[in-house]
């Protein structure tokens, strides 16, 4: 962030955090689009490159979580159905940022009203994991305790949930303009929310 929502850095998963601009140049794939609207991941390149470079796809045994995105250059056809994204949060920001006093020049008053990446915290001090996943119309996150005796989240004990619609999206253009209403408790989506939720802890669940 760059001051969009209030915000700073890459310090939350809303889209103008998490979004990331993907551009390939593979002048050899004759039918590639110029440009495809589809949901990847960063952890999707390096299959893409091996797949671009002729070379076989990584061994199932790798446990990859990772898709080529070629079907989407070629034909324009989705690769996926979600993306998923998480941050820590810490809200003591010098244990966050040790070594570098200057982050922390606001530490007394901020420790008690704000919270921080948890930079260089140790994972058993992490006290909040913010989870995310985004379709190509929605975006939903839950924010959930880290238990650090467990090293995993307390899905007992999470916020109310965020629910931002990215139909007729225009984030990649005006990022205030996007993620401003929560809907997540209006009970017209509750549906959506029901679903999401399910997806998001099946990949999160046993998260580490």
């Amino acid at each position: 962030n760059l001051g969009e929502h209030n915000m700073w850095s890459m310090m939350n998963v809303l889209e103008s955090s998490h979004r990331v601009p993907l551009v390939i140049q593979a002048p050899w794939v004759k039918s590639a689009r110029a440009v495809v609207s589809s949901v990847v991941e960063l952890v999707d390149l390096y299959p893409t490159v091996a797949a671009l470079a002729g070379l076989p796809p990584p061994p199932s045994d790798w446990s990859l979580p990772g898709r080529s995105v070629t079907p989407a250059m070629e034909k324009g056809r989705p690769v996926k159905a979600q993306a998923m994204g998480q941050i820590t949060r810490c809200k003591n920001c010098t244990m966050a940022y040790t070594g570098i006093a200057e982050q922390c020049i606001w530490d007394a008053r901020a420790d008690s009203h704000w919270t921080v990446p948890c930079a260089n915290a140790p994972r058993t001090q992490f006290d909040w994991m913010g989870y995310s996943i985004r379709t190509s119309d929605w975006r939903y996150t839950l924010w959930c305790q880290w238990d650090g005796s467990k090293l995993s989240a307390d899905w007992s004990n999470c916020t109310l949930p965020e629910l931002f619609s990215h139909k007729n999206d225009t984030s990649l253009f005006n990022v205030d303009h996007v993620e401003n209403r929560n809907l997540a408790r209006l009970p017209y989506y509750a549906g959506v929310v029901s679903i999401l939720d399910q997806r998001l802890r099946s990949v999160f669940g046993d998260a580490q």
